[in-house]
C-alpha cells in the first residue's frame, strides 16, 4: 500500500512544512549534540534516510516525528512550530558582528587590568640593596 502523503516529485523544492520540521530537527540536534547517526540508530533509519528527510527531500511518517521528538526531548508540535532565530547569507544570527579575538580578550581582562598593572609596578620597582 502507498503512503500518498510520502510520494515526493524528486526535482521540486521541498514543501515548506518539510523545510520547516527539517530546520528545527537540525537545529534541535545540533542544540542537543545529537548526530544524524545517534538520530537515526534511534528512530530506526539509515543516516541517508535521516538526512533526507531533515533536508525536507522525502516525508517524516507520523511515527518517526514521534520518534525524534522523544529523543530530542521536545512535543512533536515543536518540530513544526519553533522559531528558530534568523540567520544571514553566512548562516550566523541576523545581525552578528564578528569580533577579532583581541577585542574580546580585551573585554574580559579588563577587570583585571588595574590589578595587572600594580603588579607589574611592584615587579618593576627596585629591591633595596639590589641593583637592577
Amino acid at each position: 500500500m502507498t503512503n500518498v502523503a510520502n510520494i515526493h516529485d524528486h526535482g521540486k523544492q521541498a514543501r515548506p512544512v518539510n523545510s520547516r520540521v527539517g530546520q528545527n530537527v537540525r537545529y534541535i540536534m545540533h542544540a542537543r549534540g545529537i548526530s544524524q547517526v545517534q538520530l537515526a540508530l534511534e528512530v530506526g533509519l539509515t543516516q541517508a534516510a535521516v538526512s533526507r528527510r531533515i533536508s525536507g527531500a522525502t516525508d517524516w511518517t507520523p511515527d518517526e516525528m514521534v520518534d525524534t521528538a522523544r529523543i530530542l526531548k521536545v512535543s512533536v508540535d515543536t518540530l513544526f512550530t519553533l522559531k528558530l532565530p534568523e540567520v544571514d547569507s553566512n548562516h550566523q544570527p541576523a545581525g552578528f558582528q564578528p569580533r577579532l579575538v583581541s577585542s574580546v580578550v580585551e573585554e574580559l581582562f579588563a577587570p583585571f587590568t588595574g590589578h595587572m598593572a600594580k603588579v607589574t609596578r611592584i615587579r618593576q620597582a627596585p629591591v633595596l640593596g639590589h641593583a637592577r
